[in-house]
């Protein structure tokens, strides 16, 4: 298996032990000790949620779930990971996760947008970038690819290629 395989294959059951670690079924709790262990002590976990948006250390984010546990306001949560793009870059990787899950007895689905770093043999997460899907009533937004400097803009099929400055 080459590097850049194991790397992809690491990162993959990573990001599952982060939703396993999140889910649990109505009368449970998460995995706390297996979540606190996912993260870098200082990672952000922002959460953007009917416009409004919030951050927090992983603590501070374990907390908060806590609280809402004991408050009755999330009696179960389960997600999983719907597919994901993977990019490793040395010890640097980003996942975009499409997910689905429940809540109690919702249907919610989004994306986490997941950084992660290598250290010490091992991956961790460095921040997650999180949206659930607007509702059916909210219109969507899809903004056109753009190619990065360093690259030629992508051809359109049937066009003549494009013109470059020099």
């Amino acid at each position: 298996m080459t590097d850049s395989v194991a790397d992809t294959e690491a990162i993959r059951r990573y990001v599952a032990s982060i939703y396993a670690a999140l889910s649990f079924r109505e009368g449970g709790q998460p995995n706390w000790d297996m979540l606190r262990g996912l993260f870098w002590p200082q990672a952000q976990i922002v959460e953007i949620r009917r416009g409004e948006t919030t951050s927090h250390t992983p603590a501070e984010f374990i907390a908060a779930l806590r609280s809402r546990i004991a408050h009755g306001e999330l009696r179960a949560m389960q997600d999983r990971e719907t597919g994901a793009t993977i990019k490793v870059q040395g010890d640097l990787a980003q996942v975009f996760s499409p997910f689905e899950g429940r809540r109690d007895a919702a249907t919610v689905r989004g994306v986490n947008a997941f950084q992660l770093a290598r250290q010490g043999g091992r991956w961790l997460c460095l921040s997650i970038l999180r949206s659930e899907e607007p509702a059916r009533n909210e219109e969507r937004r899809v903004l056109p690819a753009v190619a990065p400097p360093d690259r030629p803009p992508p051809r359109r099929p049937g066009g003549p290629p494009p013109r470059y400055r020099r």
